[in-house]
């Protein structure tokens, strides 16, 4: 989407995130609580600290909360299929030891 403009979340189909050093939190609570709500069906998690990535999907239906209902973990080096995308994780570089 080649746009200054706002982009409505129910246009979207997959949020990526990079976990950050200094507040994974973020990443594995705030945004998992929130992108479903906002109606992205998938969201992928990359965790360059541990080499992990975690793709969530299937966004329940009624209730008063809307959660992603699947999800499956992987390591660096998998190749992940969401919807009509394989994302190649082979050359992802994880944080270097040390970094907080």
């Amino acid at each position: 989407m080649d746009t200054d403009d706002a982009i409505s979340p129910r246009a979207l189909q997959l949020a990526v995130e990079i976990v950050s050093t200094s507040n994974p939190e973020n990443d594995y609570e705030s945004k998992l609580h929130h992108y479903p709500r906002l109606g992205i069906p998938h969201y992928l998690i990359v965790d360059p600290r541990n080499g992990t990535c975690v793709h969530y999907w299937a966004i329940s239906e009624g209730g008063e909360t809307p959660a992603y209902e699947a999800r499956v973990p992987y390591r660096f080096g998998d190749k992940i299929p969401i919807g009509d995308w394989i994302i190649d994780t082979s050359e992802l570089p994880r944080y270097e030891q040390g970094v907080q």
